[in-house]
Protein backbone atom coordinates (compact mmCIF):
# COMPACT_ATOMS: atom_id res chain seq x y z
CA UNK A 1 0.00 0.00 0.00
CA UNK A 2 1.31 3.45 -0.88
CA UNK A 3 2.06 5.61 2.14
CA UNK A 4 -0.10 8.67 1.72
CA UNK A 5 -0.47 11.84 3.78
CA UNK A 6 -3.49 14.10 3.85
CA UNK A 7 -2.52 17.49 5.34
CA UNK A 8 -6.12 18.59 4.81
CA UNK A 9 -7.11 16.23 7.63
CA UNK A 10 -4.87 18.08 10.10
CA UNK A 11 -7.01 20.32 12.27
CA UNK A 12 -5.86 23.55 13.84
CA UNK A 13 -8.00 26.12 15.52
CA UNK A 14 -10.32 27.09 18.32
CA UNK A 15 -13.76 25.84 19.23
CA UNK A 16 -17.14 27.15 20.28
CA UNK A 17 -18.68 25.91 23.52
CA UNK A 18 -22.35 25.91 24.46
CA UNK A 19 -24.13 24.82 27.62
CA UNK A 20 -27.76 23.74 27.87
CA UNK A 21 -30.20 25.94 29.82
CA UNK A 22 -33.60 25.21 28.25
CA UNK A 23 -31.77 25.99 25.00
CA UNK A 24 -28.13 26.12 23.90
CA UNK A 25 -26.32 29.15 25.36
CA UNK A 26 -22.90 30.11 24.07
CA UNK A 27 -20.06 30.55 26.56
CA UNK A 28 -18.61 33.22 24.28
CA UNK A 29 -14.94 34.12 24.09
CA UNK A 30 -12.44 31.65 25.48
CA UNK A 31 -8.71 32.06 26.05
CA UNK A 32 -6.08 29.35 26.30
CA UNK A 33 -7.89 26.73 24.28
CA UNK A 34 -10.12 23.86 25.35
CA UNK A 35 -9.00 20.33 26.15
CA UNK A 36 -11.11 17.18 26.38
CA UNK A 37 -9.33 14.36 28.19
CA UNK A 38 -10.12 10.66 28.37
CA UNK A 39 -8.43 8.15 30.65
CA UNK A 40 -9.19 4.41 30.69
CA UNK A 41 -8.27 2.38 33.77
CA UNK A 42 -7.04 -1.17 33.25
CA UNK A 43 -6.43 -4.18 35.47
CA UNK A 44 -3.10 -5.83 34.67
CA UNK A 45 -3.69 -9.57 34.52
CA UNK A 46 -0.69 -11.68 35.45
CA UNK A 47 -0.33 -15.44 35.71
CA UNK A 48 1.93 -17.48 37.96
CA UNK A 49 3.75 -19.08 35.05
CA UNK A 50 5.01 -15.73 33.71
CA UNK A 51 5.69 -13.92 36.95
CA UNK A 52 5.23 -10.17 36.67
CA UNK A 53 4.64 -10.21 32.92
CA UNK A 54 1.31 -8.62 32.03
CA UNK A 55 -0.55 -11.00 29.71
CA UNK A 56 -3.76 -9.02 29.37
CA UNK A 57 -5.18 -5.63 30.26
CA UNK A 58 -8.83 -5.64 31.26
CA UNK A 59 -10.86 -2.43 31.27
CA UNK A 60 -12.05 -1.52 34.76
CA UNK A 61 -13.34 1.99 34.26
CA UNK A 62 -13.18 5.18 32.26
CA UNK A 63 -12.92 8.82 33.25
CA UNK A 64 -13.03 12.02 31.25
CA UNK A 65 -12.83 15.75 31.69
CA UNK A 66 -13.02 19.05 29.84
CA UNK A 67 -11.17 22.27 30.58
CA UNK A 68 -11.29 25.75 29.05
CA UNK A 69 -10.78 29.39 29.95
CA UNK A 70 -13.83 31.66 30.19
CA UNK A 71 -12.86 35.16 29.08
CA UNK A 72 -16.16 37.04 29.24
CA UNK A 73 -17.39 38.38 32.57
CA UNK A 74 -20.87 37.86 33.97
CA UNK A 75 -22.45 36.04 36.86
CA UNK A 76 -24.09 33.43 34.64
CA UNK A 77 -20.70 32.46 33.24
CA UNK A 78 -18.97 32.61 36.61
CA UNK A 79 -21.67 30.23 37.87
CA UNK A 80 -20.35 27.66 35.36
CA UNK A 81 -17.05 27.72 37.21
CA UNK A 82 -18.63 27.77 40.69
CA UNK A 83 -21.53 25.34 40.46
CA UNK A 84 -22.42 25.69 44.16
CA UNK A 85 -22.67 29.47 43.91
CA UNK A 86 -26.10 30.94 44.58
CA UNK A 87 -27.58 33.68 42.40
CA UNK A 88 -29.53 36.39 44.27
CA UNK A 89 -31.91 38.76 42.47
CA UNK A 90 -33.48 41.98 43.73
CA UNK A 91 -35.24 43.92 41.01
CA UNK A 92 -32.61 44.57 38.36
CA UNK A 93 -29.75 43.87 40.77
CA UNK A 94 -28.03 40.51 40.81
CA UNK A 95 -25.32 38.97 42.95
CA UNK A 96 -23.76 35.57 43.51
CA UNK A 97 -23.01 34.22 46.92
CA UNK A 98 -20.39 31.58 47.58
CA UNK A 99 -20.47 29.78 50.89
CA UNK A 100 -20.42 26.40 52.56
CA UNK A 101 -22.46 23.71 50.83
CA UNK A 102 -21.21 20.70 52.74
CA UNK A 103 -22.70 17.53 51.37
CA UNK A 104 -23.88 19.12 48.15
CA UNK A 105 -24.14 16.71 45.24
CA UNK A 106 -22.20 18.01 42.22
CA UNK A 107 -23.99 15.51 39.99
CA UNK A 108 -27.20 17.49 40.55
CA UNK A 109 -25.50 20.64 39.26
CA UNK A 110 -23.81 19.31 36.17
CA UNK A 111 -24.12 20.89 32.75
CA UNK A 112 -24.71 19.51 29.32
CA UNK A 113 -22.01 20.89 27.03
CA UNK A 114 -21.43 21.00 23.30
CA UNK A 115 -17.91 21.58 21.98
CA UNK A 116 -17.80 22.51 18.30
CA UNK A 117 -14.39 22.73 16.57
CA UNK A 118 -14.45 25.77 14.29
CA UNK A 119 -14.22 24.76 10.63
CA UNK A 120 -13.96 26.54 7.29
CA UNK A 121 -16.74 24.68 5.49
CA UNK A 122 -19.12 27.65 5.35
CA UNK A 123 -19.47 30.33 2.69
CA UNK A 124 -16.22 32.19 2.18
CA UNK A 125 -14.35 29.89 4.55
CA UNK A 126 -16.54 30.70 7.54
CA UNK A 127 -17.53 28.25 10.25
CA UNK A 128 -20.41 25.94 9.33
CA UNK A 129 -22.09 25.16 12.65
CA UNK A 130 -24.34 22.59 10.96
CA UNK A 131 -21.29 20.40 10.34
CA UNK A 132 -21.28 18.32 13.52
CA UNK A 133 -19.13 15.31 12.60
CA UNK A 134 -16.37 16.59 14.92
CA UNK A 135 -18.61 17.96 17.69
CA UNK A 136 -18.42 16.64 21.24
CA UNK A 137 -21.65 16.38 23.22
CA UNK A 138 -20.96 15.97 26.93
CA UNK A 139 -24.00 14.94 28.91
CA UNK A 140 -22.95 15.78 32.48
CA UNK A 141 -19.96 17.99 33.38
CA UNK A 142 -19.20 19.87 36.58
CA UNK A 143 -16.22 21.97 37.61
CA UNK A 144 -14.02 20.28 40.21
CA UNK A 145 -10.91 22.45 39.88
CA UNK A 146 -9.78 25.55 41.69
CA UNK A 147 -11.12 28.81 40.28
CA UNK A 148 -8.59 31.60 40.04
CA UNK A 149 -9.71 35.01 38.77
CA UNK A 150 -6.69 37.17 37.93
CA UNK A 151 -6.79 40.95 38.22
CA UNK A 152 -3.85 42.25 36.26
CA UNK A 153 -3.21 45.14 33.86
CA UNK A 154 -1.18 42.85 31.61
CA UNK A 155 -3.55 39.94 31.07
CA UNK A 156 -7.26 39.38 30.49
CA UNK A 157 -9.48 38.34 33.37
CA UNK A 158 -9.79 34.70 32.40
CA UNK A 159 -10.95 31.98 34.76
CA UNK A 160 -10.21 28.45 33.78
CA UNK A 161 -12.53 25.61 34.61
CA UNK A 162 -11.58 21.95 34.84
CA UNK A 163 -14.76 19.93 34.68
CA UNK A 164 -15.13 16.28 35.49
CA UNK A 165 -17.41 14.36 33.15
CA UNK A 166 -19.91 12.03 34.80
CA UNK A 167 -21.76 9.11 33.18
CA UNK A 168 -25.33 9.65 32.09
CA UNK A 169 -26.95 6.29 32.68
CA UNK A 170 -30.00 7.25 30.60
CA UNK A 171 -27.84 6.97 27.45
CA UNK A 172 -26.79 3.83 25.62
CA UNK A 173 -23.98 2.01 27.41
CA UNK A 174 -21.48 2.87 24.69
CA UNK A 175 -21.89 6.62 25.18
CA UNK A 176 -22.34 7.20 28.91
CA UNK A 177 -19.65 9.90 29.06
CA UNK A 178 -19.79 11.79 25.76
CA UNK A 179 -20.47 11.41 22.06
CA UNK A 180 -18.42 12.57 19.09
CA UNK A 181 -20.55 13.40 16.06
CA UNK A 182 -24.31 13.62 15.61
CA UNK A 183 -25.93 13.34 19.08
CA UNK A 184 -29.16 12.10 17.50
CA UNK A 185 -27.49 8.94 16.25
CA UNK A 186 -28.87 5.86 17.96
CA UNK A 187 -28.02 2.22 17.72
CA UNK A 188 -24.58 0.65 17.50
CA UNK A 189 -22.98 0.42 14.06
CA UNK A 190 -23.19 -3.20 12.94
CA UNK A 191 -23.46 -2.62 9.18
CA UNK A 192 -20.49 -3.72 7.08
CA UNK A 193 -18.93 -1.39 4.52
CA UNK A 194 -19.77 -1.91 0.87
CA UNK A 195 -18.82 -0.43 -2.47
CA UNK A 196 -21.50 2.01 -3.60
CA UNK A 197 -19.82 3.11 -6.83
CA UNK A 198 -16.99 1.94 -9.04
CA UNK A 199 -15.61 4.18 -11.79
CA UNK A 200 -13.15 3.80 -14.66
CA UNK A 201 -12.32 6.22 -17.47
CA UNK A 202 -13.60 6.00 -21.03
CA UNK A 203 -12.13 8.72 -23.24
CA UNK A 204 -11.13 10.49 -20.04
CA UNK A 205 -14.68 10.50 -18.63
CA UNK A 206 -15.55 8.58 -15.47
CA UNK A 207 -17.93 5.71 -16.23
CA UNK A 208 -19.50 2.95 -14.15
CA UNK A 209 -16.90 0.23 -14.11
CA UNK A 210 -19.15 -2.84 -14.04
CA UNK A 211 -19.47 -4.08 -17.62
CA UNK A 212 -17.75 -1.00 -19.06
CA UNK A 213 -16.25 -1.27 -22.57
CA UNK A 214 -13.54 0.74 -24.31
CA UNK A 215 -11.94 1.70 -21.00
CA UNK A 216 -8.78 3.78 -21.35
CA UNK A 217 -5.61 1.75 -20.88
CA UNK A 218 -4.21 4.48 -18.60
CA UNK A 219 -7.33 4.61 -16.45
CA UNK A 220 -7.39 4.92 -12.69
CA UNK A 221 -10.11 3.08 -10.80
CA UNK A 222 -12.14 4.85 -8.13
CA UNK A 223 -14.15 2.88 -5.59
CA UNK A 224 -16.53 4.74 -3.29
CA UNK A 225 -17.65 3.08 -0.05
CA UNK A 226 -20.79 3.40 2.03
CA UNK A 227 -18.88 4.64 5.07
CA UNK A 228 -15.45 5.45 6.47
CA UNK A 229 -12.95 2.61 6.33
CA UNK A 230 -10.50 1.39 8.92
CA UNK A 231 -7.37 2.70 7.24
CA UNK A 232 -5.12 -0.13 8.41
CA UNK A 233 -7.16 -2.50 6.24
CA UNK A 234 -6.77 -0.40 3.08
CA UNK A 235 -3.91 -2.35 1.56
CA UNK A 236 -2.89 -4.29 -1.53
CA UNK A 237 -4.06 -7.59 -0.06
CA UNK A 238 -7.66 -6.35 -0.13
CA UNK A 239 -7.66 -4.82 -3.64
CA UNK A 240 -6.92 -7.00 -6.65
CA UNK A 241 -6.80 -5.82 -10.24
CA UNK A 242 -5.98 -8.58 -12.72
CA UNK A 243 -6.71 -9.82 -16.19
CA UNK A 244 -9.90 -11.88 -16.08
CA UNK A 245 -8.10 -15.00 -17.26
CA UNK A 246 -4.99 -14.34 -15.19
CA UNK A 247 -3.85 -15.02 -11.66
CA UNK A 248 -1.26 -12.27 -11.13
CA UNK A 249 -2.39 -9.06 -9.53
CA UNK A 250 -1.33 -5.84 -11.21
CA UNK A 251 0.76 -3.54 -9.07
CA UNK A 252 -1.23 -0.42 -8.17
CA UNK A 253 -0.70 2.62 -6.02
CA UNK A 254 -3.57 2.75 -3.53
CA UNK A 255 -4.78 6.08 -2.18
CA UNK A 256 -7.59 6.46 0.35
CA UNK A 257 -9.56 9.72 0.68
CA UNK A 258 -11.22 9.51 4.08
CA UNK A 259 -13.41 12.55 3.43
CA UNK A 260 -14.97 10.97 0.33
CA UNK A 261 -14.74 7.36 1.60
CA UNK A 262 -13.03 6.67 -1.71
CA UNK A 263 -10.11 4.44 -2.72
CA UNK A 264 -8.22 5.10 -5.95
CA UNK A 265 -6.24 2.35 -7.68
CA UNK A 266 -3.58 3.69 -10.04
CA UNK A 267 -1.89 0.90 -12.04
CA UNK A 268 1.89 1.19 -12.21
CA UNK A 269 1.79 0.80 -16.02
CA UNK A 270 -0.80 0.99 -18.78
CA UNK A 271 -3.23 -1.89 -19.14
CA UNK A 272 -3.28 -4.03 -22.28
CA UNK A 273 -5.68 -3.23 -25.12
CA UNK A 274 -8.79 -5.30 -25.81
CA UNK A 275 -8.48 -7.15 -22.52
CA UNK A 276 -11.07 -8.04 -19.90
CA UNK A 277 -9.97 -7.05 -16.41
CA UNK A 278 -11.41 -7.87 -13.02
CA UNK A 279 -11.45 -5.78 -9.84
CA UNK A 280 -11.92 -7.66 -6.58
CA UNK A 281 -12.34 -5.99 -3.18
CA UNK A 282 -12.64 -8.03 -0.02
CA UNK A 283 -11.78 -8.02 3.68
CA UNK A 284 -12.07 -4.30 4.35
CA UNK A 285 -13.37 -3.10 7.71
CA UNK A 286 -15.11 0.08 8.80
CA UNK A 287 -14.06 2.15 11.79
CA UNK A 288 -16.38 0.06 13.99
CA UNK A 289 -14.43 -3.02 12.85
CA UNK A 290 -17.30 -4.47 10.82
CA UNK A 291 -15.91 -6.51 7.90
CA UNK A 292 -17.28 -6.58 4.36
CA UNK A 293 -19.89 -9.33 4.18
CA UNK A 294 -19.39 -10.16 0.51
CA UNK A 295 -16.62 -9.39 -1.98
CA UNK A 296 -17.09 -6.69 -4.60
CA UNK A 297 -16.30 -7.93 -8.10
CA UNK A 298 -16.51 -5.90 -11.31
CA UNK A 299 -15.26 -6.60 -14.84
CA UNK A 300 -14.49 -4.19 -17.65
CA UNK A 301 -12.88 -4.30 -21.08
CA UNK A 302 -10.15 -1.97 -22.30
CA UNK A 303 -10.28 -0.18 -25.64
CA UNK A 304 -8.82 -1.66 -28.79
CA UNK A 305 -5.45 -0.38 -30.02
Amino acid sequence: MAYEMNPGAISLGACKIWYWDEDWVGIGSTVGGAVISYLPQYYDLKIDQLGETVVKKMLQGESAGVSFGIAESGLDKLKLAIPFGTIYVSGSDRAMGVGVNTGGDLLERTLKLKVHPINTRGTGGTDDESYIDDDFTIWKAGNTGAVEIPFSPSQPRVYRVAMAIFPDLTKDAGKYLFLIGDPEVSGEDTLPPSVTAGKAEVDGVETDIAGAADVDIDTVIKLTFSEALKETTVGASHFILKADNGTTAINCAIVYDSALHQVTLDPASNLSNSTVYEVIVNGLRDISDNAMSTPYIARFTTAAA
